[in-house]
């Protein structure tokens, strides 16, 4: 790949990195204010229980075709009788899955969950045709950003055009849905152009073993956050899945960022291991874990700081009687995020880099059965509630983190540390922004105020630290910023 196709790739990935972050946050706020609480209730429970059909539908063709195409993306026969098989295994797994999905949501719902959930229909009837993976293994990423902008643009409208009334809970799902249809049949119309059937010596059963467990590594989550929410709305009420899943997704918002940091580090871990380069694995993994914890956990804790202006920004008046407990709950989400950073590092730099996969499936569902045997046991006790869900799953995934480390430091002789001089030095100075919120909200002014003296002293406070320290950070910062002038200075040349 020459210097501007690379300049090109990381150009394409900013903009699509700052494009879906930009558009939740518009949308979210603007739904959360028209639509009721009750609807709104609606649509988060009928949505995490399609979730699984989703997931199941899906049978994890994504990562597993992502990762196959891109070893024989220079074979086109290959890809061909690869692209068939995959094709007709989704085929059979979201047939089979829309026709239990059928049975199953629509003879149990009635009123306006029955049309929520047969509306999701389309959308497990467009998984079929998601082969999305196919531009991601021939790094086409400058059609993936310019489609995902297009109709990402085209959703964004069509919610401020259609969904202008409280009760406009089906234009909203219906547009979600279509949005997700308009994206996955653009890709296939325009992937079926180089890539084509090929029916000749296919071997499709020799996919389904490494498909299940891609299912499983890629979708274990199901077992965690996902679940929550079920049995939230099984058992407590719709509205405590708002309640869970307004603030779960503000903090999933933050941790996209710090995230591509995982991702970016994966192929330099694993050219490390290939090499038989144990010392220098280890050196970049340590590295790596420092300079993530350096951006999620101010990041976190900082906007955990703010839990209150937060969800007030974002839900307006229409959440006001229950905002200081979904205050709470997001507090709880960003210190989820933070353990849920560690078990990100444990999982894709560590386990799956070292080709323990199936290793990771098990300690990953053992404990999410954990965590379902403490929701059962909160729901026992007659304490099972939002907060108190994401509580028992942060427990899990503490449990998760502990096993695996000690595992793979036995199993694959290496040493990480997961709790370094550094990260310990960026809790105890971020811990600091709880006694400077207090004080500056001891002033009398619009909470707007509030927001921007605290998180500006705060950056400033925390920007102190990283240089006085002499933070990697801040190196690798200023590393990157010459390096995007230089691809710029390459493009301009071409």
């Amino acid at each position: 790949m020459n210097n501007k196709s690379l300049a090109k790739n990381a150009i394409y990935k900013t903009i699509l990195n700052i494009f879906n972050l930009i558009v939740p946050l518009l949308i979210g706020p603007y739904v959360t204010r028209i639509l009721t609480e009750d609807l709104m209730a609606s649509y988060n429970t009928a949505y995490s229980n399609f979730q699984v059909f989703f997931v199941i539908g899906s049978f994890g063709i994504y990562n597993y075709g992502m990762r196959e195409i891109s070893k024989i993306r220079d074979d086109q026969k290959k890809m061909n009788r690869l692209f068939t098989s995959l094709f007709l295994l989704g085929i059979v797994s979201n047939v089979l899955t829309i026709a239990y999905f059928l049975v199953f949501y629509l003879t149990n719902t009635n009123g306006v969950d029955t049309s929520i959930y047969f509306i999701m229909i389309l959308r497990l009837i467009s998984n079929i045709f998601y082969i999305e993976f196919i531009n991601e293994a021939i790094e086409n990423y400058g059609f993936i950003t310019k489609k995902t902008i297009i109709v990402r643009l085209f959703y964004l409208l069509s919610i401020f055009i259609f969904v202008r009334k409280s009760n406009d809970i089906l234009p909203y799902t219906f547009i979600i849905c279509m949005t997700v249809v308009i994206n996955n049949l653009i890709s296939y119309f325009y992937l079926k152009k180089s890539i084509q059937f090929d029916f000749e010596c296919l071997d499709v059963f020799t996919h389904i073993g490494p498909l299940i467990v891609s299912l499983l590594l890629t979708n274990v989550e199901i077992l965690y956050s996902t679940l929550d929410r079920i049995m939230l709305g099984e058992y407590v009420s719709k509205n405590a899945v708002n309640y869970y899943t307004i603030p779960y997704n503000i903090s999933g918002m933050i941790f996209t960022i710090p995230q591509s940091l995982i991702t970016v580090a994966i192929p330099r871990l694993s050219n490390r291991i290939g090499q038989g380069d144990k010392k220098g694995y280890c050196s970049t993994l340590n590295q790596t874990i420092d300079v993530f914890m350096a951006l999620l956990i101010p990041m976190c804790v900082g906007v955990a700081v703010l839990a209150y202006e937060i969800l007030y920004l974002y839900c307006g008046n229409q959440y006001l009687s229950s905002l200081g407990f979904m205050s709470a709950v997001l507090i709880a989400a960003c210190f989820q995020r933070i353990v849920l950073g560690y078990q990100c590092v444990v999982s894709n730099l560590v386990m799956y880099a070292n080709s323990l996969e199936r290793s990771l499936v098990l300690f990953l569902g053992v404990f999410g059965v954990c965590n379902v045997a403490l929701n059962y046991t909160l729901l026992y006790l007659d304490v099972f509630s939002s907060l108190t869900a994401l509580i028992t799953t942060s427990v899990s995934y503490i449990l998760f983190i502990i096993i695996t480390y000690f595992y793979s430091v036995k199993h694959l002789n290496i040493r990480y540390a997961l709790i370094s001089k550094r990260i310990i030095g960026y809790f105890v100075v971020t811990a600091l922004f709880f006694p400077i919120a207090f004080m500056i909200r001891q002033i009398e002014v619009n909470y707007l105020i509030h927001v921007a003296i605290i998180g500006f002293v705060c950056s400033i406070l925390y920007g102190v630290y990283l240089y006085g320290t002499k933070d990697p950070l801040l190196r690798i910062l200023v590393e990157k910023l010459k390096l995007q002038t230089l691809c710029s200075k390459l493009h301009l040349k071409v």
